[in-house]
């Protein structure tokens, strides 16, 4: 007798079908987890931060929660496929790198030079305001930050059983476009991580106080580290698109875009402006923003042949990253040797 919740014979299911309802379960079984886990470590975070006065917390709640919610996705979902213990390593190697990273840096560099956390939202990250409305929506920012990035892991997770084709298996090897994610991955991470180590090390020369950083992947990129940050998470997207079995699976895609856009729209502008008002009467500094690609790494000589509108369109020099004074630039930029190109390359990989 035809069963009418499915629409299948009892005894002609195919051993890899899934109902709506068992799928509906799963879904809502991991993102209420997930939800509860995000929330809860904010509440904690928060309080931690207004009782104790321990402000330092707020550097590596972000990376802790990320961390925790790769773990108990994978733990809870009580399957271990390769793909899924993939991403759920990703993201922890990821998420600790930056919550032991954050730190380090917080207990070494004085608090009138950092920036709160790795996506701040203070205006003035030399002040950090002290109200209890500007705790609460740092917190709250927070919240739909780790939601919003973490969907790709949190959704493989949702997933314990995968329609495959006839004869395939469920937990068979990786696919092409799991290891190129992979690939993806490995070059942020490696990026970020250099990046960060030395910006890390010249802030650490009280010679370079008054200085900025035009060493190493500095010298093919204003902002290494973001670059990294964004690849890392197209890269565990393109390893998420191997379980996308549905068109609203596709939701996936707002954690990469969602990074792309806080990085590109917020923290950079806020970071190019601080740079530009610091150091825009220093001709060297002119030189190698001139010279220097904002995101994706390249030589110098190689950038400053490409035309304006190609620079706007493809490598993000978008007009709000300028804060530097007509009259203060050089008079014929074209013409300008950029000095980055004379400066050593010490790369550690």
């Amino acid at each position: 007798m035809k069963n009418s919740s499915d629409g299948f014979l009892n005894d002609q299911k195919p051993a890899n079908f899934v109902t709506c309802e068992h799928w509906l379960c799963c879904e809502e079984y991991h993102i209420v987890i997930s939800c509860l886990l995000i929330i809860g470590c904010q509440i904690v975070g928060m309080l931690v931060s207004a009782v104790l006065k321990y402000e330092k917390i707020k550097h590596c709640s972000g990376g802790t929660t990320f961390f925790l919610l790769a773990l108990v996705n994978l733990l809870t979902s009580q399957t271990f496929y390769p793909r899924q213990l993939m991403v759920s390593c990703l993201v922890c190697i990821w998420a600790l790198r930056l919550a032991v990273y954050l730190m380090i840096r917080a207990y070494s560099v004085e608090a009138s030079h950092k920036i709160s956390v790795a996506f701040a939202v203070d205006a003035d990250p030399r002040q950090p305001p002290n109200t209890v409305l500007h705790r609460v929506v740092f917190w709250m920012v927070q919240i739909v930050w780790i939601s919003v990035v973490s969907l790709p892991v949190i959704l493989i997770d949702c997933q314990p059983f995968h329609p495959m084709p006839q004869g395939s298996s469920k937990s068979g090897p990786l696919t092409d476009t799991d290891i190129g994610g992979l690939t993806l991955w490995i070059v942020g991470f490696l990026c970020e991580f250099f990046a960060d180590l030395q910006k890390y090390k010249f802030k650490q020369d009280s010679n370079n106080d008054d200085r900025f950083c035009t060493k190493d992947l500095w010298t093919w990129s204003r902002h290494p580290n973001y670059f990294g940050e964004i690849i890392q998470w197209w890269g565990i997207f393109t390893i998420y698109t191997e379980t996308i079995r549905e068109p609203w699976m596709w939701i996936g895609i707002i954690s990469p875009l969602f990074i792309t856009c806080l990085l590109l729209f917020l923290q950079v502008p806020a970071l190019e402006q601080h740079s530009d008002v610091r150091f825009a009467s220093i001709e060297e500094y002119q030189d190698y923003k001139h010279s220097t690609s904002p995101i994706i790494p390249m030589p110098p000589e190689l950038y400053v042949g490409i035309p304006d509108f190609l620079k706007k369109l493809l490598l993000f020099e978008l007009p709000f990253y300028d804060h530097i004074p007509d009259d203060a630039k050089p008079k014929e930029p074209q013409k300008t040797l950029p000095r980055s190109s004379r400066r050593d390359m010490d790369m550690p990989f």
